[in-house]
């Protein structure tokens, strides 16, 4: 076989052997998965504000639980989520939040709790812990290989306890409650390459209700990295905030927690 005729043969194989790398490198399409199980690490930077009055409003002190009571501001948090797509359309999404915090500190300045006073020099030994799991069901307004953009609403449900003891003058203050809300939001998703693509939500509920204020949001915002076909690395931003505010004869103060901070996560889907 002459030189000229071989390289003919390897420009017409040369077809055949680059098909099976692009097909194994032809990703499907983000926006049509069906299944996603998303877990990773939240970098959370917390930022903790509570007062509890006594029989009087605005009797008690707003206490900075980062600040006065030495409850940590840095916490890497697990990271999981659920997604289960039933249409093209429809999604149903599920994820958990838990945050522990427990130390002991001396006091700095003095600090009324329900009509209790802490003074300063006492030492604090301080608890306050989270749970929030929260289910969405959301429509794609807009569903094309290009864009995927959901409009959502969710039911949290939220648990909280706190307390601060000082056992040396039995000082013993707690709160704790449960309770679900509402949201509403937007879901966004876009292809950005076969590997890459952004993805960004937002999440929000206001209510003024009687005695009652209340208002929170949920943000987050990612680049994801399709590492296989179902494997894929994720940077992101979260930002999540709840405030309560009551007005209520005889149980009135305020609560507000502000959590934001980076994630990194890996991703199962198809």
């Amino acid at each position: 076989m002459s030189s000229r005729s071989l390289l003919r043969l390897v420009a017409a194989s040369a077809p055949l052997f680059a098909m099976p790398a692009f097909a194994e490198d032809h990703y499907a399409n983000p926006i049509d998965d069906r299944f996603r199980l998303t877990a990773g690490a939240f970098f959370d930077n917390v930022a903790t504000t509570l007062r509890l009055d006594g029989a009087a409003p605005d009797s008690g002190t707003p206490i900075d639980l980062e600040n006065d009571l030495g409850l940590a501001d840095k916490r890497t948090l697990p990271d999981v989520e659920f997604m289960i797509a039933m249409h093209d359309r429809h999604r149903v999404r599920l994820g958990y939040f838990k945050l522990d915090r427990s130390t002991a500190q001396t006091l700095e300045r003095d600090l009324v709790i329900r009509g209790d006073t802490y003074q300063t020099g006492d030492l604090v030994e301080s608890t306050f812990n989270i749970r929030m799991l929260s289910l969405a069901y959301s429509y794609a307004i807009v569903h094309n290989p290009h864009i995927d953009l959901a409009a959502s609403f969710g039911i949290n449900l939220l648990e909280f306890n706190a307390r601060a003891l000082v056992r040396a003058r039995s000082l013993d203050q707690s709160e704790d409650n449960a309770g679900a809300f509402p949201t509403v939001g937007i879901d966004l998703l876009v292809p950005i390459s076969r590997r890459f693509y952004g993805e960004a939500r937002a999440e929000y509920l206001k209510v003024d209700v009687n005695d009652f204020e209340g208002s929170a949001q949920n943000l987050h915002a990612g680049i994801v990295y399709r590492f296989r076909e179902n494997l894929a690395f994720g940077l992101g931003y979260r930002k999540f905030n709840i405030s309560l505010t009551s007005n209520q004869v005889g149980d009135t103060g305020e609560f507000e927690l502000d959590n934001s901070g980076a994630q990194l996560y890996v991703r199962v889907s198809f």
